[in-house]
Protein backbone atom coordinates (compact mmCIF):
# COMPACT_ATOMS: atom_id res chain seq x y z
CA UNK A 1 0.00 0.00 0.00
CA UNK A 2 0.79 3.43 -0.98
CA UNK A 3 -0.20 6.31 0.29
CA UNK A 4 -0.04 9.46 -0.98
CA UNK A 5 -1.46 12.86 1.11
CA UNK A 6 -2.22 16.13 -0.91
CA UNK A 7 -3.25 13.69 -4.02
CA UNK A 8 -5.48 15.83 -6.27
CA UNK A 9 -2.31 18.43 -6.43
CA UNK A 10 -0.59 18.99 -9.62
CA UNK A 11 2.74 17.09 -7.65
CA UNK A 12 0.99 13.87 -6.93
CA UNK A 13 -0.47 13.97 -10.82
CA UNK A 14 3.04 13.89 -12.07
CA UNK A 15 3.73 10.98 -10.56
CA UNK A 16 0.71 8.45 -9.65
CA UNK A 17 0.36 7.56 -13.27
CA UNK A 18 3.57 6.17 -13.30
CA UNK A 19 2.91 4.15 -10.26
CA UNK A 20 -1.06 3.06 -11.77
CA UNK A 21 0.46 1.80 -15.14
CA UNK A 22 3.40 0.01 -13.60
CA UNK A 23 1.52 -2.10 -11.07
CA UNK A 24 3.12 -1.25 -8.28
CA UNK A 25 0.70 -2.39 -5.62
CA UNK A 26 -2.47 -0.42 -4.11
CA UNK A 27 -2.80 3.42 -3.76
CA UNK A 28 -4.57 5.08 -1.00
CA UNK A 29 -5.05 8.74 -2.46
CA UNK A 30 -6.02 10.51 0.45
CA UNK A 31 -7.90 14.70 -0.29
CA UNK A 32 -9.46 17.15 1.83
CA UNK A 33 -12.76 17.23 0.31
CA UNK A 34 -15.54 15.45 -1.29
CA UNK A 35 -15.41 17.00 -4.47
CA UNK A 36 -11.45 16.09 -4.80
CA UNK A 37 -12.35 12.14 -3.87
CA UNK A 38 -14.97 12.04 -7.09
CA UNK A 39 -12.40 13.79 -9.53
CA UNK A 40 -9.96 11.23 -8.19
CA UNK A 41 -11.97 8.26 -8.13
CA UNK A 42 -12.85 8.87 -11.41
CA UNK A 43 -9.59 9.60 -12.31
CA UNK A 44 -7.97 7.01 -10.71
CA UNK A 45 -10.98 3.49 -10.51
CA UNK A 46 -8.13 0.98 -9.60
CA UNK A 47 -6.51 3.37 -6.37
CA UNK A 48 -8.45 4.09 -3.37
CA UNK A 49 -9.58 7.33 -2.40
CA UNK A 50 -9.85 8.71 1.06
CA UNK A 51 -11.21 12.13 2.32
CA UNK A 52 -9.44 13.34 5.76
CA UNK A 53 -8.21 16.32 7.87
CA UNK A 54 -4.42 15.67 8.76
CA UNK A 55 -4.90 17.98 11.19
CA UNK A 56 -6.96 15.47 13.17
CA UNK A 57 -4.26 12.47 15.08
CA UNK A 58 -7.08 9.94 14.19
CA UNK A 59 -7.69 10.93 10.55
CA UNK A 60 -4.09 10.57 10.04
CA UNK A 61 -3.75 7.03 11.85
CA UNK A 62 -6.27 6.07 9.95
CA UNK A 63 -4.86 6.80 6.15
CA UNK A 64 -1.52 5.15 6.88
CA UNK A 65 -2.88 2.01 8.77
CA UNK A 66 -1.11 -1.16 6.29
CA UNK A 67 0.95 1.32 5.06
CA UNK A 68 4.08 0.32 3.22
CA UNK A 69 5.16 3.51 1.98
CA UNK A 70 4.05 6.72 3.15
CA UNK A 71 4.77 10.46 0.01
CA UNK A 72 3.61 13.08 2.03
CA UNK A 73 2.90 16.11 0.60
CA UNK A 74 1.72 19.35 2.89
CA UNK A 75 -1.24 21.34 1.94
CA UNK A 76 0.01 24.39 0.53
CA UNK A 77 0.09 27.48 2.63
CA UNK A 78 -1.69 26.22 4.89
CA UNK A 79 -1.31 27.45 7.97
CA UNK A 80 -1.12 24.27 10.13
CA UNK A 81 1.52 22.63 7.79
CA UNK A 82 3.97 21.70 10.60
CA UNK A 83 1.35 20.49 12.49
CA UNK A 84 -0.02 17.95 9.98
CA UNK A 85 3.35 16.96 9.02
CA UNK A 86 4.25 16.16 12.52
CA UNK A 87 0.87 14.07 12.84
CA UNK A 88 1.86 12.24 9.76
CA UNK A 89 4.95 11.02 11.10
CA UNK A 90 3.48 10.27 14.54
CA UNK A 91 1.07 7.98 12.78
CA UNK A 92 3.97 6.52 10.80
CA UNK A 93 5.95 6.14 14.01
CA UNK A 94 2.45 4.16 15.51
CA UNK A 95 2.02 2.14 12.28
CA UNK A 96 5.51 0.66 12.17
CA UNK A 97 5.16 -0.34 15.84
CA UNK A 98 2.25 -2.71 15.06
CA UNK A 99 3.39 -6.44 15.15
CA UNK A 100 1.85 -7.12 11.97
CA UNK A 101 3.14 -3.92 10.12
CA UNK A 102 4.41 -4.05 6.81
CA UNK A 103 5.80 -0.30 6.57
CA UNK A 104 9.38 0.35 5.26
CA UNK A 105 9.52 3.89 3.97
CA UNK A 106 8.42 7.48 4.46
CA UNK A 107 9.15 10.25 2.03
CA UNK A 108 8.50 13.67 2.60
CA UNK A 109 8.30 16.29 -0.38
CA UNK A 110 9.28 19.17 1.14
CA UNK A 111 11.31 22.40 -0.45
CA UNK A 112 14.73 23.42 -1.40
CA UNK A 113 16.32 25.63 1.10
CA UNK A 114 14.42 24.98 4.11
CA UNK A 115 17.51 27.47 6.29
CA UNK A 116 15.70 30.56 4.29
CA UNK A 117 13.76 32.05 7.58
CA UNK A 118 12.15 34.47 6.01
CA UNK A 119 9.92 32.15 3.54
CA UNK A 120 7.08 30.99 6.10
CA UNK A 121 6.37 28.20 3.46
CA UNK A 122 10.02 26.92 3.83
CA UNK A 123 10.80 27.36 7.71
CA UNK A 124 7.55 25.26 8.83
CA UNK A 125 9.03 22.47 6.78
CA UNK A 126 12.52 22.45 8.46
CA UNK A 127 10.41 21.92 11.56
CA UNK A 128 8.81 18.69 9.59
CA UNK A 129 12.14 17.45 8.27
CA UNK A 130 14.08 17.57 11.90
CA UNK A 131 10.68 15.57 13.47
CA UNK A 132 11.19 12.80 10.63
CA UNK A 133 15.14 12.33 11.16
CA UNK A 134 14.64 11.97 14.75
CA UNK A 135 11.74 9.81 14.08
CA UNK A 136 13.25 6.62 13.73
CA UNK A 137 11.81 5.95 10.38
CA UNK A 138 13.47 5.19 7.09
CA UNK A 139 12.79 8.26 5.58
CA UNK A 140 13.83 10.26 2.05
CA UNK A 141 13.46 14.24 2.30
CA UNK A 142 12.91 15.51 -1.41
CA UNK A 143 13.49 19.43 -1.89
CA UNK A 144 12.05 21.11 -5.13
CA UNK A 145 12.02 24.18 -5.71
CA UNK A 146 9.53 26.43 -7.22
CA UNK A 147 7.62 24.69 -10.47
CA UNK A 148 7.67 25.87 -14.13
CA UNK A 149 4.13 24.42 -14.27
CA UNK A 150 3.17 27.13 -11.75
CA UNK A 151 3.40 29.45 -15.08
CA UNK A 152 0.91 27.41 -17.34
CA UNK A 153 -2.23 29.29 -16.48
CA UNK A 154 -0.11 32.74 -17.64
CA UNK A 155 1.07 30.94 -20.60
CA UNK A 156 -2.41 29.25 -21.63
CA UNK A 157 -3.45 33.05 -22.09
CA UNK A 158 -0.46 34.71 -23.64
CA UNK A 159 -0.73 31.90 -26.11
CA UNK A 160 -4.39 32.14 -26.70
CA UNK A 161 -4.02 35.96 -27.21
CA UNK A 162 -1.61 34.77 -30.25
CA UNK A 163 -2.97 31.80 -32.00
CA UNK A 164 -7.08 32.87 -31.60
CA UNK A 165 -7.20 36.63 -31.07
CA UNK A 166 -4.27 37.42 -33.14
CA UNK A 167 -2.27 39.48 -31.01
CA UNK A 168 1.77 39.95 -32.15
CA UNK A 169 2.55 42.52 -29.22
CA UNK A 170 1.21 41.73 -24.99
CA UNK A 171 2.03 42.65 -22.33
CA UNK A 172 2.20 40.26 -19.10
CA UNK A 173 2.96 41.52 -15.38
CA UNK A 174 5.44 39.20 -13.45
CA UNK A 175 4.40 38.27 -9.91
CA UNK A 176 7.48 39.74 -8.91
CA UNK A 177 11.00 41.18 -10.01
CA UNK A 178 10.77 39.35 -13.59
CA UNK A 179 14.79 40.27 -13.64
CA UNK A 180 15.57 38.22 -10.12
CA UNK A 181 17.23 34.84 -10.69
CA UNK A 182 15.40 32.11 -10.23
CA UNK A 183 15.72 27.96 -10.54
CA UNK A 184 12.67 26.62 -11.28
CA UNK A 185 11.69 22.85 -11.63
CA UNK A 186 9.44 20.95 -14.36
CA UNK A 187 6.39 18.67 -13.02
CA UNK A 188 7.87 15.86 -15.45
CA UNK A 189 11.09 15.43 -13.75
CA UNK A 190 9.19 15.66 -10.41
CA UNK A 191 7.54 12.93 -11.37
CA UNK A 192 10.21 11.09 -12.58
CA UNK A 193 12.23 11.64 -9.20
CA UNK A 194 9.26 10.49 -6.96
CA UNK A 195 8.51 7.19 -8.87
CA UNK A 196 11.80 6.34 -8.42
CA UNK A 197 12.40 7.01 -4.80
CA UNK A 198 8.87 5.36 -4.44
CA UNK A 199 10.06 1.96 -6.19
CA UNK A 200 13.62 1.87 -5.13
CA UNK A 201 13.13 2.84 -1.65
CA UNK A 202 16.04 1.41 0.27
CA UNK A 203 18.24 2.66 -2.23
CA UNK A 204 17.50 6.43 -1.22
CA UNK A 205 17.06 5.78 2.94
CA UNK A 206 18.19 8.42 4.57
CA UNK A 207 18.83 10.84 2.39
CA UNK A 208 17.51 14.47 1.47
CA UNK A 209 18.11 15.77 -2.31
CA UNK A 210 17.49 19.60 -3.80
CA UNK A 211 15.25 18.96 -6.73
CA UNK A 212 15.70 21.99 -9.57
CA UNK A 213 15.86 21.69 -13.28
CA UNK A 214 17.31 25.07 -14.33
CA UNK A 215 20.40 26.76 -13.42
CA UNK A 216 19.85 30.28 -12.12
CA UNK A 217 18.31 32.75 -14.75
CA UNK A 218 16.23 35.62 -14.91
CA UNK A 219 12.55 34.65 -13.92
CA UNK A 220 11.32 36.48 -16.92
CA UNK A 221 13.40 34.01 -19.79
CA UNK A 222 10.53 31.66 -20.23
CA UNK A 223 8.45 34.63 -20.91
CA UNK A 224 10.73 35.57 -24.03
CA UNK A 225 11.07 31.87 -25.02
CA UNK A 226 7.42 31.93 -25.07
CA UNK A 227 7.34 35.58 -27.18
CA UNK A 228 10.33 33.99 -29.66
CA UNK A 229 8.46 30.65 -30.22
CA UNK A 230 4.95 32.51 -31.07
CA UNK A 231 6.74 35.34 -32.89
CA UNK A 232 5.60 37.86 -31.05
CA UNK A 233 6.51 40.96 -28.95
CA UNK A 234 5.95 40.54 -24.98
CA UNK A 235 6.37 43.03 -22.57
CA UNK A 236 7.11 42.35 -19.30
CA UNK A 237 6.54 44.95 -15.95
CA UNK A 238 5.61 43.51 -12.51
CA UNK A 239 2.72 43.97 -10.47
CA UNK A 240 2.87 45.33 -6.80
CA UNK A 241 2.66 43.21 -4.07
CA UNK A 242 -1.07 44.43 -2.64
CA UNK A 243 -2.63 43.49 -6.22
CA UNK A 244 -0.50 40.08 -7.01
CA UNK A 245 -0.96 38.49 -2.84
CA UNK A 246 -4.52 38.32 -3.70
CA UNK A 247 -4.05 36.52 -7.29
CA UNK A 248 -1.45 34.46 -6.06
CA UNK A 249 -3.74 33.17 -2.93
CA UNK A 250 -6.58 31.80 -5.87
CA UNK A 251 -3.86 30.28 -7.75
CA UNK A 252 -2.05 28.60 -4.84
CA UNK A 253 -5.39 27.63 -2.62
CA UNK A 254 -8.39 27.94 -4.71
CA UNK A 255 -11.41 27.67 -2.95
CA UNK A 256 -9.86 28.36 0.45
CA UNK A 257 -8.36 31.87 -0.49
CA UNK A 258 -11.32 33.82 0.36
CA UNK A 259 -11.78 32.48 4.15
CA UNK A 260 -8.13 31.81 4.42
CA UNK A 261 -6.05 31.72 8.05
CA UNK A 262 -4.56 35.31 8.47
CA UNK A 263 -1.24 33.57 8.85
CA UNK A 264 -1.75 31.96 4.84
CA UNK A 265 -1.77 35.23 3.82
CA UNK A 266 1.39 36.28 5.39
CA UNK A 267 2.70 33.61 4.48
CA UNK A 268 1.90 34.37 0.73
CA UNK A 269 3.00 37.93 1.32
CA UNK A 270 6.33 37.31 2.60
CA UNK A 271 7.12 34.64 -0.27
CA UNK A 272 6.46 37.26 -2.85
CA UNK A 273 8.50 39.86 -1.09
CA UNK A 274 11.65 37.26 -0.83
CA UNK A 275 11.33 36.63 -4.33
CA UNK A 276 11.27 40.20 -5.23
CA UNK A 277 14.58 40.63 -3.88
CA UNK A 278 16.24 36.91 -3.65
CA UNK A 279 14.56 34.82 -6.19
CA UNK A 280 15.15 31.07 -5.47
CA UNK A 281 18.28 29.46 -6.58
CA UNK A 282 20.19 25.70 -7.03
CA UNK A 283 21.70 23.69 -9.24
CA UNK A 284 20.55 20.61 -11.62
CA UNK A 285 23.12 18.22 -10.71
CA UNK A 286 21.54 16.09 -7.61
CA UNK A 287 18.10 15.58 -9.97
CA UNK A 288 20.14 14.61 -13.30
CA UNK A 289 22.11 12.36 -11.31
CA UNK A 290 19.02 10.82 -10.07
CA UNK A 291 16.69 10.72 -13.34
CA UNK A 292 19.38 9.58 -15.17
CA UNK A 293 18.90 11.87 -17.69
CA UNK A 294 19.40 15.88 -18.63
CA UNK A 295 16.84 17.86 -16.84
CA UNK A 296 14.09 19.82 -18.72
CA UNK A 297 15.20 22.86 -20.14
CA UNK A 298 13.22 26.06 -19.98
CA UNK A 299 13.11 25.73 -23.47
CA UNK A 300 11.60 22.33 -23.63
CA UNK A 301 9.06 23.34 -21.18
CA UNK A 302 7.63 26.10 -23.15
CA UNK A 303 7.81 24.34 -26.10
CA UNK A 304 5.57 21.27 -24.66
CA UNK A 305 3.42 23.93 -23.26
CA UNK A 306 2.42 25.66 -26.28
CA UNK A 307 2.06 22.11 -28.32
CA UNK A 308 -0.76 21.31 -25.15
CA UNK A 309 -2.39 24.98 -25.41
CA UNK A 310 -2.72 24.87 -29.19
CA UNK A 311 -3.72 20.87 -28.85
CA UNK A 312 -6.53 21.92 -26.47
CA UNK A 313 -8.02 25.40 -27.80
Amino acid sequence: MIVITCASGKQASSFIPHLISSSTGPLRLVVNSASSQSRLEAEYPSASVVCADLTQPSDCQRVVKDAVTIYLILPPFHHAETEIGKNLVEAAVTESKRLDSAFKHFIFSSVIQTQLRKLLNHDVKRYVEEYLMESGLNYTILKPTTFLDNFRPALKGLVKQVTEDGKKELEFNAPWDANVLFSEIALRDMGDVSFKVITEREKHFFASYDLVSTMPQPWSRKVYILAEKLGCKITVGALPVQQVTPVFMKNAVGSRADDAHRVTFDTAERMILYYNRHGIIGNPSVLEMLIGRKATTTEEWVEAQIAEARQSS
